[in-house]
Protein backbone atom coordinates (compact mmCIF):
# COMPACT_ATOMS: atom_id res chain seq x y z
CA UNK A 1 0.00 0.00 0.00
CA UNK A 2 2.97 2.27 -0.11
CA UNK A 3 1.79 3.71 -3.55
CA UNK A 4 -0.65 4.20 -6.46
CA UNK A 5 0.31 4.61 -10.31
CA UNK A 6 -1.44 6.66 -12.33
CA UNK A 7 -0.86 6.98 -16.43
CA UNK A 8 1.30 9.83 -15.44
CA UNK A 9 1.96 9.95 -12.08
CA UNK A 10 3.17 7.94 -9.36
CA UNK A 11 1.65 8.85 -5.40
CA UNK A 12 3.56 7.87 -3.14
CA UNK A 13 2.36 7.68 0.53
CA UNK A 14 3.72 10.03 3.11
CA UNK A 15 5.53 9.05 6.02
CA UNK A 16 6.64 11.08 9.60
CA UNK A 17 10.09 11.53 7.92
CA UNK A 18 8.28 13.85 5.66
CA UNK A 19 7.88 16.45 8.21
CA UNK A 20 11.13 18.69 7.47
CA UNK A 21 10.29 18.97 3.55
CA UNK A 22 6.31 19.86 3.70
CA UNK A 23 7.04 22.21 6.72
CA UNK A 24 9.85 23.77 4.51
CA UNK A 25 7.31 24.03 1.37
CA UNK A 26 4.40 24.85 3.61
CA UNK A 27 6.04 27.71 5.75
CA UNK A 28 7.71 29.32 2.93
CA UNK A 29 6.00 32.42 1.91
CA UNK A 30 7.20 32.22 -1.88
CA UNK A 31 4.83 29.82 -2.04
CA UNK A 32 2.18 31.03 -0.20
CA UNK A 33 1.73 34.63 -2.72
CA UNK A 34 -1.51 33.96 -4.00
CA UNK A 35 -2.85 32.34 -0.21
CA UNK A 36 -1.29 33.91 2.63
CA UNK A 37 -3.61 32.32 4.69
CA UNK A 38 -2.49 28.83 3.64
CA UNK A 39 1.18 29.43 4.93
CA UNK A 40 1.91 27.53 7.98
CA UNK A 41 3.57 29.22 10.84
CA UNK A 42 4.27 26.65 13.32
CA UNK A 43 5.85 23.19 12.88
CA UNK A 44 3.26 21.75 14.42
CA UNK A 45 0.54 22.74 11.66
CA UNK A 46 2.81 21.18 9.34
CA UNK A 47 3.10 18.17 11.85
CA UNK A 48 -1.12 17.63 11.92
CA UNK A 49 -1.53 18.48 8.24
CA UNK A 50 0.94 15.19 7.84
CA UNK A 51 -0.92 13.14 10.39
CA UNK A 52 -4.26 13.80 8.31
CA UNK A 53 -2.55 13.09 4.97
CA UNK A 54 -1.21 9.91 6.38
CA UNK A 55 -4.78 8.91 8.20
CA UNK A 56 -6.23 9.28 4.61
CA UNK A 57 -3.77 6.64 3.14
CA UNK A 58 -4.18 4.54 5.83
CA UNK A 59 -8.03 4.67 5.55
CA UNK A 60 -8.67 5.06 1.64
CA UNK A 61 -5.17 3.62 0.21
CA UNK A 62 -4.81 7.07 -1.29
CA UNK A 63 -5.14 10.71 -0.34
CA UNK A 64 -3.04 14.55 -0.45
Amino acid sequence: MGSNRTERLLLSRPTVDDLDVVHKLHADPRVWTHLPQGRHTSLEESRSMLKGWITDWDHEGIGY
